[in-house]
């Protein structure tokens, strides 16, 4: 078992139940583990989930003989409907034409769910754009009643969505007569285009010399958008990072003028499959999943980039961590836990289509701590003939204790229908540790893992330092000066692998910073 910040109580403490285990399905959501939920009778997956006031919302895509349809889902945190959202707890839409298809979502800070996807009509592949209020009902001041169909004239796709300053910006492909190239476009709140931003609103890259690119997953920060793609170009593929400042600019910067491909993988002439999503941890940097076409099979992987978008050497193998699990895997889902390990999600199928589930630990090797004693662990969630069931999104729960995950789950009568499911975790980080919010910075010497660099502090003269676990309890205190804009502070005890919150304080003056230290 790793070690977390500070071992005794805090470990114990978050043992809910004899025979919880990291990994294994968490009992007490849904049913032992699982909610299921039949939208519309035949085929239904969520893609995206977020938090919302009171419960959790989930969107995803509802299939039926004569076309696909949207859905949104609330839940309470435990998996049960709130029949006070939409009708029964469900609102089903579609974003105009045949077929609507959706990918991503994102929750205002005033409850508002805002829904990005896929309109088709009569052959013409168009942006889906819809917005509803926090009790499920077409928002009227968005669009044409709520949603909103943006047609560029080619054959484009919204894969991704983010909220930036009242805006919102979407991520996908946008087909340039040869081949499929990057797009982002910035919207106002109200689905207008920002103008501002790029050419005409949008932004369009081709990331790899003529390459075929599909985006999937974006994070924007105060001054940057960073998107993650999958290029593929002629025999070979790639991950690449796109960095983009507020106007719609490369950063220059970032990778090599804003743009990181990572491409130096050729095996059997296909290495990565468009199957990408992004996170990022405290210290800035960069996690992108992907799949790995190995000699016996398709194995998940994961790229680690530093925060100028260079691969990461001190990750996996040169940056890339390939888990080598029996037949074909994908990631389709990953975050970075706050001590530093990852956790990634998707599918494995050895004859039947199962969940797959993996935490990694901060350098890229398997957690042996987690799920059947090798960082994974495969459950077969569905039912009926096909045992057909995958995993599309993730949401962390309960301070990181429980790890929720989205997407779909054949039946007993061989349809689909959307599944949450639950699992115990280990991690929980003390609630005042999630709150932290500062100016400062805080890192770790890279010649000197014991002793740790604070920048930021606003008022000059000797400090007081302390470093707490996640969990609350102090490991180091003493005093500091400010010396050339920075503070250095060496603890007598070598700190733990995991995460930490360092405060500063002095007169009438007090501010704290988390601190990762990932093992290295």
């Amino acid at each position: 078992m790793k070690k977390l910040f500070c071992i005794s109580s805090f470990i114990l403490s978050t043992l809910v139940s004899i025979g919880q285990h990291p990994g294994y399905l968490d009992t007490g959501f849904g049913n032992q583990g699982i909610a299921t939920f039949d939208i519309s009778g035949l085929s239904n997956s969520i893609s995206a989930m977020k938090p919302t006031s009171g419960g959790i919302i989930s969107a995803g895509t509802s299939s039926e003989w004569e076309g696909s349809r949207g859905f949104l889902l609330k839940t309470d945190t435990e998996g049960n409907i709130d029949n006070s959202f939409g009708t029964n707890g469900k609102v089903d839409f579609d974003f105009g034409g045949d077929n609507s298809y959706v990918n991503d979502m994102v929750v205002l800070t005033d409850g508002r769910i805002l829904v990005c996807g896929i309109s088709e009509e009569a052959g013409n592949t168009s942006i889906g754009l819809a917005k509803f209020t926090s009790e499920g009902q077409p928002d009227p001041l968005f669009g044409y009643s709520g949603t909103l169909i943006v047609d560029l004239g080619a054959y484009e796709t919204a894969n991704s969505v983010v909220l930036s300053n009242n805006k919102f910006l979407i991520t996908g492909s946008y087909e340039n007569g040869a081949d499929m190239d990057v797009l982002v476009m910035r919207f106002l709140a109200n689905g207008s285009v920002d103008n501002s931003f790029g050419t005409e609103g949008k932004v369009i890259i081709d990331l790899n010399n003529n390459s075929e690119d599909a985006p999937k997953g974006m994070i924007a920060s105060s001054n940057t958008y960073t998107i993650a793609s999958y290029a593929l170009h002629n025999d070979y593929d790639a991950i690449a990072l796109i960095q983009l400042n507020t106007d719609g600019n490369l950063v220059s910067g970032f990778g090599t003028g804003g743009i990181s491909v990572y491409d130096g993988m050729q095996i059997l002439s296909g290495i990565i499959f468009a199957e990408t999503a992004i996170s990022r941890d405290l210290l800035g940097r960069f996690y992108v999943s992907g799949r790995f076409e190995g000699i016996e099979g398709d194995d998940p992987a994961i790229i680690r980039f530093q925060s100028n978008g260079a691969p990461d050497n001190y990750f996996g193998n040169y940056g890339l961590a390939v888990y080598q699990i029996p037949g074909d895997n994908v990631f389709k889902c990953l975050m970075v836990q706050p001590d530093g390990y990852i956790v990634a999600a998707g599918s494995s199928n050895s004859g039947n289509i199962s969940t797959l589930i993996l935490r990694a630990e901060p350098w890229g090797t398997p957690d042996p701590g987690f799920g059947f004693g090798n960082g994974y662990a495969i459950h077969q969630l569905g039912a009926g003939n096909s045992q057909y069931d995958v995993a599309n999104c993730m949401l962390p729960q309960n301070s990181y204790a429980r790890i929720l995950l989205g997407g779909s789950a054949n039946t007993a009568t061989e349809n689909t229908d959307a599944i949450i499911s639950a699992y115990y975790s280990d991690l929980s980080i003390n609630s005042s540790f999630e709150n932290v919010s500062s100016q400062l910075i805080a890192y770790s010497d890279p010649g000197n893992g014991n002793l740790f660099v604070i920048k930021g502090i606003s008022k000059p003269g000797q400090k007081i330092v302390q470093i707490y676990c996640a969990d609350g309890k102090k490991v180091f205190e003493g005093k500091a000066v400010e010396t050339s804009g920075e503070m250095r502070v060496k603890p007598e005890t070598k700190l733990a692998a995991g995460v930490y919150i360092v405060r500063v304080s002095g007169n009438s003056f007090s501010e704290t910073v988390k601190l990762l230290i990932d093992g290295r």
